[in-house]
């Protein structure tokens, strides 16, 4: 009788550890998978001004608001055009310049609402041209004519950084061909009003 009470005794001590450890366990894997999904989930993201212009410019402008016979360029703007050697993206200056209105009452929204907020937008997008700049004079040697053979690349990566960072933002209210067309908008403005690419009288 005494053997077979130790024996009892020692199968309920067994049948706890057994239930403790597979808690332990089960604690375990749910810390675990608690882990992975915090790193395998996706970023939060943040509200962004370019967001905030694009969503002004997407209820301002229409694709009618576009001519397929737009108007010459201003002297100054072509002569830029011919001096940075712009081919490709020409296309993009000559759609979008007569928009610069909408896009002058985005920036005084949104100024309106923070002081500030423009100039910080400006200097995004010189930023962006300057990182260009960067990958292209890693050796420090400027040169006007490696601008231009690179003109065109270099409006094509700022637009789709400025894009990436549009869409990556949580404020955006506005569809895909929205987007596209107000960074066309902002990159046009932002070469017409010298803030990226070369004046013929020098650096920008």
């Amino acid at each position: 009788m005494v053997l077979l009470g130790i024996r009892r005794k020692t199968l309920i001590l067994r049948i706890k550890m057994d239930k403790k450890d597979q808690k332990n366990e089960d604690r375990s894997i749910g810390y675990q998978a608690d882990t992975i999904n915090v790193f395998n989930g996706a970023s939060p993201k943040n509200k962004s001004i370019i967001a905030e212009v694009v969503n002004i410019l997407s209820g301002s402008c229409t694709l009618e608001s576009f001519p397929l016979d737009s108007s010459p360029l201003p002297s100054k703007v072509e002569e830029k055009i011919i001096h940075n050697n712009v081919n490709r993206c020409r296309h993009i200056i000559e759609t979008y310049k007569d928009n610069v209105i909408d896009l002058g009452y985005a920036y005084k929204t949104i100024e309106e609402l923070r002081p500030g907020r423009h100039q910080k937008l400006l200097h995004i997008i010189s930023r962006c041209y300057k990182n260009e700049l960067g990958k292209l004079f890693d050796d420090g040697n400027f040169s006007q004519e490696k601008i231009r053979q690179n003109s065109d690349q270099i409006l094509e990566n700022i637009m789709h950084v400025l894009r990436e960072k549009t869409l990556e933002s949580s404020n955006l209210n506005a569809e895909n061909e929205d987007v596209d067309i107000a960074i066309g908008v902002i990159v046009a403005d932002a070469f017409i009003s010298c803030v990226v690419l070369e004046n013929s009288g020098g650096a920008v």
